[in-house]
């Protein structure tokens, strides 16, 4: 929707004007330093529910002590609250069931930074154990089998009192999306671009 793209492109624009202002009190390598957007907002499909999340991705030494603090406690009274992670960039690599991991390797985009080494990008084996994660993930959700007069039936029996529709209906298509766009080799892009390929 055009709310999540507006609201995708301002959490970038503060994310980058917050690291611009941030970097001048730090020793920062001219490359090798990247700080990616993943998972909604890598997709452009933020809503006023997400929170979005960062990787930052290095080359040689970690990045200075405080610097990411600096970054998101600045966000933090701009109301953007994001999670970040800092890692060699081939530490990214082992995703297996890591949620920040696998939104690098499957759903980023980079946002400040300029790379040494690409990006890490799951081959061979790897990819293959990444694309059976995510079908299995794809497959663990399960929508309401139907209504009644005043609940939600769920699969198993159980009766609810509302409609989740994020856990009904949006993350069983974002999973369904994520593997579509692994399988395709696709790291960046909607969920609607990624269920095309």
């Amino acid at each position: 929707s055009e709310t999540a793209r507006v609201l995708s492109a301002l959490a970038d624009a503060l994310t980058v004007r917050a690291l611009e202002l941030v970097a001048p009190s730090f020793e920062l390598p001219a490359t090798g330093l990247v700080w990616t957007a993943v998972g909604a907002q890598a997709r452009r499909e933020l809503t006023p529910a997400s929170s979005p999340s960062a990787a930052i991705a290095y080359s040689d030494a970690a990045p200075p002590a405080g610097w990411s603090e600096a970054v998101t406690g600045l966000l933090a009274r701009c109301g953007v609250n994001v999670a970040v992670e800092s890692r060699a960039t081939a530490d990214w690599m082992n995703a297996g069931e890591d949620e920040l991991a696998l939104g690098m390797l499957v759903e980023r985009r980079a946002l400040w930074g300029t790379p040494r080494d690409p990006l890490p990008i799951a081959q061979g084996a790897g990819r293959d154990a990444l694309v059976e994660t995510l079908r299995r993930r794809a497959l663990a959700y399960s929508p309401p089998t139907g209504f009644d007069a005043e609940s939600v039936l769920e699969r198993d029996g159980t009766r609810l009192d509302r409609l989740d529709i994020r856990r009904a209906a949006v993350i069983p298509i974002v999973e369904l999306g994520r593997w579509a766009g692994a399988a395709a080799g696709l790291v960046e892009g909607s969920t609607t671009e990624k269920l095309h390929a």
